[in-house]
């Protein structure tokens, strides 16, 4: 990680509080840096448990690129949905039941939303390639409800111009943040 998009993690991390509920708008080529920059403004610098879902690559992809960033891992649990037949969850999920789902560092032996400080889900634009419309959305609403339940930050990536439909849906309970403004104003 350079040191502009350190400079975006610090902004971030200084942005974002506990309850928001974020889409980040971010194109397909600019996704893996987008998370890699979220992931260090939350879980490094604020130092919040974190609760990632992974839709697109299986976690052990997101953890090679932290790990090589020397972003710190101990506050991340993964949720592994890149290979699994059903892309959805529901909270509590019991840990012995879903081991080939459950990754990163996990204390005792279900995962729930009330744990954590924030959820992130890596790319909600792939889940329509696998997922209906409906059952997508669903989805979102769920994680939304869970995450106010909660007062837990949620930070769904998705890139709105491919998405429209999905972010009309969701676009009343969400800040918005436009990572290609982020980057083009910290270069």
């Amino acid at each position: 990680m350079n040191v502009k998009e350190t400079l975006i993690s610090e902004n971030l991390a200084n942005s974002i509080s506990k309850n928001d509920i974020i889409v980040i708008n971010v194109k397909p080529t600019h996704q893996t840096k987008n998370n890699l920059i979220v992931l260090k403004a939350l879980a490094d610098i604020n130092k919040w448990r974190g609760l990632i879902i992974t839709l697109e690559k299986p976690h052990h992809y997101l953890t090679y690129l932290l790990g090589i960033q020397g972003i710190p891992q101990r506050n991340l649990t993964y949720i592994d949905l890149a290979y699994a037949k059903k892309k959805k969850i529901k909270f509590p999920i019991e840990i012995m039941k879903n081991k080939e789902l459950v990754g990163g560092f996990i204390d005792g032996n279900k995962i729930s939303a009330e744990n954590f400080d924030f959820i992130m889900v890596d790319n909600i634009s792939t889940a329509k390639m696998y997922m209906r419309k409906e059952s997508l959305i669903d989805f979102i609403h769920y994680l939304i409800d869970e995450s106010k339940k909660y007062k837990i930050t949620l930070i769904l990536p998705i890139d709105v111009s491919r998405e429209k439909d999905v972010f009309e849906e969701i676009k009343d309970e969400v800040k918005k943040i436009d990572f290609e403004e982020v980057l083009k104003n910290a270069y």
